[in-house]
């Protein structure tokens, strides 16, 4: 779970509900609820005016934008980007200790003030695609003209803490390391923008920097990993005493030791001025012990100088003040230990005596698509690396060490084929492709196109044969070649140019081998159906699907199917998918009618073998009840964002932790990762009218969602209701709901009841319909998600509509239109009575016994009171029973058999 500040919740409540956010959503800084009216009530300046003096030239915003509540805003911004078609890469490479990464097309983005945006979350799994999980920081730099707006002018890099493990530094504990790509180990990924800011000479300072050259400021975004966010502990109180610019910097009138992360390094002048003497030459003491690299017992006591006055060389100077040697005042000293910032923020954990003293950082250009690094940039780049570890053993006074290496790793070779099915021409060649291509690694490789071999043999014995695979397009091989009649079993293999890299297909050969025969075929072919038993009439026709492959190939799939014992019908079965074909049987049809089917599939073979989902039928028994479990797919219901600008996740799955359950619905990642930020996703079921008193909804489901502690939600789920359609409201299970909404989250759902956390599994809840009665109504199941990255989502197995137990009938509501249909049988025309208490729109439709509709008789609008229709049969209606269906306002308000002769 992440933890986050009362400034959090106030984020997230204006994104949620739509409103401009006033800051980011932050999931780093660890405050106690007083923190900030005690840190308020301390002096630390002259007036209050001065203090919030901004407009001096000693303070400005600096080169450096770090600020503990940007993550949200780096999620944020990647989660509601649209998706994207990937453009080729051909100069991602690793060059020396660099990784060079191109533009995929998904890197950079226009912010809302029309500059230039990289998606650092983008770039960063683009690096992980190609690197190991082995990096303790990323840095990443932009090709020369390349810029990266960071929230103002003077800002040119930036450093983002993806996940803390670590106590006592003024982090909470949280972990966003897999949405960039990182599942255990990356910490920071740094923002160094282009190349073109540095100067030529690494040792020469950065234009706008406290006096830091270019490893200065790579090194100092570096330690944002740890530095500085500490509170200490005064009179009871935690108080940023020592924090200045952005909350992620040292105060201008703290003693750091001249500290790289700013504050500055003062001596007393008795009785009551100060001095500094330098300003960002090392990290300084207190630096490394928040760094785990020096014990709190060697720290000592450290300054801090308050109510500064009578300021030389004149000017505003207040917390945030750029460091400047040379600068004197008076003041008021305060000495603080190591044991206030412990009081305040909890020991530092792991104790520097067992924390690490080793990094590793990974050091990338990032470049425009369509052309390679430019050799100036490389050397400028390589020329800031290689010193560096150096550099910060010397910063950290050979306490740390900083390995700024690359393992590389060579790409892959991959194999894509579709197996050979049975056939049984055993004279015309056969074509064999497959599609052969390097999955991308730091080191560029190329398939070798004389490697490529269809290695096979009888099934049973004796050595493959290899048989060389020609180019046929610049990723595709084929080969062409006549089988006699007999059972073959075959591998596909390929090497690329460099020793050792090869691939086969299977993956696993020759241990398992692909298999095909050729001679006359005997197998039927397969068919999957999970059957329907039961379905209430309102919920008719109801969709039926199966999986249905076969060896050799398919010529024909459908359905048989007889309505009460009746005559043997038979409809074709659609394709919908690679091995998937649907069809829709049973409208019209009422309370107690049997419809026995089953799927039936011919295959292509001289035999034509046939295949059954069940020879003697599944049989689906029209009862009261309306059932969903999504096996068949979800027709009725839809899913949507609930709010515009917010995302939809519901899709069908196999449940992949009980595939008993067979077909779910799921909202979160197709992928399973954990679900996505901003979504608002509600899934509709079907309009209910004419609800007896005695009904109930239940559903089956599970969820594991972000909580906020014990009874509180960040990621809540819920049910809610509509009349209406546009008008929502709660919708309460039986016992209640398991947890409550944070109530600074969203202001449309703040404070509301829902499921969060984890549900431990699968469980029944029951909605019963009593004061909703007699309807209509609609009933959507809503997720929400902040802007941080969740867990795994809601999935729903079950929706039940249970018309209740002992009820005889399924009664009309009092205002229904009251109907009647003649003649029965019918040759040419058909007269539809009405006497509706109220205008309604009405339609009057026919269906044959499959489901299909087959024409439409009347739509339109009636007027209260009596109504007479009449409309022809068409002629192109054959003789026989089909079904009369009225709506009305969305509702079914009855179904007769119809009898049509001629």
């Amino acid at each position: 779970m992440n933890m986050r500040s009362p400034a959090l919740t106030l984020a997230l409540a204006l994104v949620l509900s739509g409103a401009p956010a006033l800051a980011h959503a932050r999931p780093t800084l660890r405050r106690a609820p007083a923190a900030a009216a005690a840190a308020a009530a301390e002096a630390e300046g002259p007036s209050k005016a001065a203090r919030r003096s901004f407009a001096s030239p000693h303070e400005t915003s600096g080169f450096c934008a770090s600020d503990p509540d940007a993550l949200g805003g780096v999620i944020e911004a990647h989660a509601s980007r649209p998706e994207f078609r990937a453009l080729p890469t051909h100069f991602s490479t690793d060059v020396g200790e660099i990784a060079v990464l191109e533009d995929d097309g998904s890197f950079f983005y226009t912010f809302d003030n029309g500059a230039n945006k990289v998606d650092l979350m983008a770039v960063s799994r683009a690096f992980y695609r190609t690197h190991g999980d082995d990096y303790d920081i990323l840095a990443l730099f932009l090709a020369s003209g390349v810029s990266d707006w960071l929230g103002s002018p003077t800002a040119f890099a930036a450093s983002f803490v993806i996940r803390n493990d670590i106590g006592g530094i003024g982090l909470s504990n949280f972990d966003e390391g897999d949405a960039f790509g990182s599942p255990s180990r990356l910490g920071a990924i740094l923002s160094m923008n282009g190349l073109h800011q540095y100067p030529s000479d690494p040792f020469t300072d950065v234009p706008g920097s406290a006096e830091m050259h270019s490893l200065d400021a790579l090194g100092h975004e570096m330690a944002h990993r740890w530095l500085s966010y500490v509170y200490v502990d005064s009179a009871g109180h935690s108080v940023r005493s020592l924090l200045g610019r952005g909350r992620a910097h040292w105060n201008f009138f703290f003693d750091s030791d001249a500290s790289i992360m700013e504050g500055c390094d003062w001596v007393t002048l008795p009785p009551d001025s100060f001095r500094t003497t330098s300003v960002s030459q090392k990290f300084g003491r207190m630096d490394q012990y928040l760094m785990g690299l020096r014990p709190g017992s060697s720290v000592g006591p450290f300054l801090k100088v308050n109510s500064p006055t009578d300021p030389q060389p004149p000017g505003t100077y207040g917390p945030a003040a750029i460091p400047i040697p040379g600068f004197g005042c008076r003041g008021v000293g305060t000495l603080y230990t190591v044991d206030d910032i412990a009081n305040a923020e909890g020991p530092r954990v792991p104790d520097p005596s067992v924390a690490p003293h080793q990094f590793r950082m990974a050091i990338a250009l990032v470049i425009p698509n369509g052309a390679p690094a430019s050799p100036a940039d490389l050397a400028k780049l390589e020329a800031i690396r290689a010193p560096f570890p150096a550099w910060f053993q010397g910063a950290t006074e050979g306490l740390g060490t900083c390995d700024v290496t690359l393992d590389s790793r060579a790409g892959a070779v991959r194999i894509a084929h579709t197996p050979l099915s049975d056939t049984e021409n055993g004279v015309t060649p056969r074509a064999v492709r497959a599609f052969v291509g390097i999955e991308a690694g730091g080191i560029p490789i190329a398939v070798d196109p004389g490697s490529v071999r269809f290695n096979h043999r009888t099934v049973g014995g004796g050595p493959f044969n290899p048989v060389p695979m020609s180019l046929e397009s610049p990723d595709t091989f084929s080969v062409s070649l006549a089988f006699p009649p007999g059972s073959y079993e075959y591998f596909l293999s390929a090497s690329s140019d460099s020793v050792g890299i090869t691939a086969t297909d299977p993956s696993t050969a020759p241990l398992q081998l692909h298999t095909f025969r050729v001679g006359p075929d005997v197998t039927p072919p397969s068919v999957v159906h999970v059957p329907v038993p039961t379905q209430a009439a309102f919920r008719l026709p109801q969709r039926l699907l199966a999986r249905v492959s076969d060896n050799l190939a398919l010529a024909e799939v459908r359905v048989e199917f007889t309505l009460n014992g009746g005559p043997l019908q038979s409809v074709a079965a659609g394709s919908v998918g690679r091995d998937s074909f649907a069809t829709s049987l049973g409208g019209g049809l009422v309370l107690g009618d049997r419809l026995a089917y089953r799927f039936v599939a011919r295959d292509a073979s001289l035999a034509a073998n046939l295949g059954f989902s069940n020879p003697g039928f599944d049989t689906l028994h029209v009862t009261r009840d309306g059932i969903e479990q999504w096996e068949n797919g979800t027709v009725g219901f839809y899913h949507i964002p609930a709010i515009y600008s917010y995302r939809d996740a519901w899709h069908p799955r196999i449940e992949p932790f009980d595939l008993s359950r067979g077909s779910v619905m799921h909202c979160g990642e197709p992928s399973g990762e954990a679900y996505a930020p901003h979504l608002d996703a509600a899934l509709y079921t079907p309009s209910l009218a004419a609800i007896p008193p005695q009904a109930r909804l239940e559903i089956t489901h599970r969820y594991d969602l972000e909580d906020a502690g014990p009874g509180f939600a960040w990621d809540p789920a819920l049910a809610e209701y509509s009349t209406d359609g546009s008008n929502w409201l709660p919708l309460t299970p039986v016992g209640g709901y398991t947890n409550q909404l944070y109530s600074k989250v969203s202001t449309v759902l703040s404070g509301r009841p829902c499921w969060g956390g984890n549900s431990g599994g699968w469980r029944t809840d029951v909605f019963h319909l009593a004061t909703l009665a007699p309807g209509p109504l609609t009933v959507r199941f809503r997720m929400v998600t902040d802007t941080f990255f969740g867990r795994e989502g809601w999935s729903i197995d079950r929706v039940s509509f249970v018309w209740a137990d002992g009820v005889t009938d399924v009664p009309l509501s009092s205002d229904a239109p009251q109907v009647s249909i003649a003649p029965n049988p019918a040759r040419d025309r058909v007269t539809l009575a009405f006497e509706s208490p109220r205008r309604d729109q009405v339609s009057w439709e026919l269906f044959d016994l499959a489901g299909r509709r087959v024409a439409t008789l009347w739509r339109g609008v009636i007027a209260a009171g009596p109504a007479r229709l009449e409309a022809n049969v068409p002629r192109s209606l054959g003789a026989g029973l089909y079904f009369a269906r009225v709506s009305s306002g969305g509702r079914v308000l009855r179904s007769d058999r119809v009898a049509i002769v001629r």
